[in-house]
């Protein structure tokens, strides 16, 4: 539809007119009375909740693997070697804690084989 809107000096016409029939001159009666096609979105929806989606956070990957260490550690601890459980303890003990304790055991190549 086109609605053309002549405005001269104290009055204002305005006539409606088909948009295929704009040479025809077929006018719409005024007061227009349009219904709408389709129902216009103005907000999106909101995003589902997952749970997922806090296992894509770095955050929480790092907490879920120090409680996972936390665990796990222990038992490590538990089925290590007498001498190398001595060792370990020695070089905790040592100023170096746990942390020192692990980076010389990534260093040490361990007993070699002849």
């Amino acid at each position: 539809i086109r609605v053309d809107v002549v405005r001269k000096s104290s009055s204002t016409k305005v006539k409606a007119y088909y948009s295929s029939d704009m040479l025809g001159g077929r006018s719409v009666p005024y007061p227009l009375r349009l219904e709408p096609t389709t129902v216009a979105k103005y907000f999106e929806e909101r995003e589902k909740f997952n749970p997922a989606n806090y296992l894509k956070n770095p955050m929480v990957l790092m907490m879920i693997f120090v409680a996972v260490m936390a665990f796990v550690m222990p038992k490590v601890v538990e089925n290590m070697d007498p001498e190398e459980l001595a060792k370990y303890k020695e070089e905790v003990k040592k100023g170096g804690g746990t942390m020192g304790a692990l980076k010389n055991a990534l260093n040490d190549p361990g007993p070699t084989r002849s």
